[in-house]
């Protein structure tokens, strides 16, 4: 940011020499001063509100996310397409099977889909069989399964399934 005032001359450590100006440039630097005032106070932002954009696009920057990816983002949120889900790709998920034994599966990309292996032939009745002896199971794109029937680790998917079976005692 360019300065505002014309700062002191340092001649050494203990001494400082004040800067002699003369009335029309300081006239002029308060002009310029003026305008970029001016230009700030028609944004009508609270000096907090600035400086907390500020926050927000430097983090923004340094993580390389641009303007355009950031309002896209913000436009899927608001017509409800946008998803956070608690895992990331490659994340393994917990999946209770019909046979009432979780299923361990791997988060893929791009379509948020989950398989598992089925060693034992005992796929689960939502899965799609493939060929390759891997049973793909889709994920909810709102991510509504997460805790109800994928779960993050084994032991909730375990105490999950301990769940439905003490309701249905």
């Amino acid at each position: 940011m360019e300065r505002l005032t014309i700062p002191d001359v340092r001649v050494d450590e203990h001494t400082t020499r004040k800067t002699i100006i003369d009335a029309r440039a300081v006239r002029e630097h308060a002009m310029d001063f003026y305008w970029r005032l001016k230009a700030y106070e028609d944004t009508e932002l609270d000096p907090a509100v600035c400086a907390d954009y500020k926050t927000f696009e430097d983090e923004a920057i340094s993580k390389g996310v641009t303007f355009k990816r950031i309002i896209a983002l913000m436009e899927a949120d608001r017509a409800g397409r946008l998803v956070v889900l608690p895992c990331k790709v490659g994340d393994t998920l917990w999946v209770t099977g019909r046979d009432n034994v979780p299923r361990e599966m791997e988060l893929e990309a791009p379509d948020i889909r989950t398989v598992c292996t089925d060693e034992d032939n005992l796929c689960m009745s939502t899965c799609n069989r493939k060929p390759d002896g891997f049973c793909a199971y889709r994920l909810r794109n709102d991510g509504a399964d997460i805790g109800k029937t994928v779960f993050l680790t084994r032991e909730a998917a375990e105490a999950a399934l301990e769940a439905m079976q003490n309701e249905t005692r």
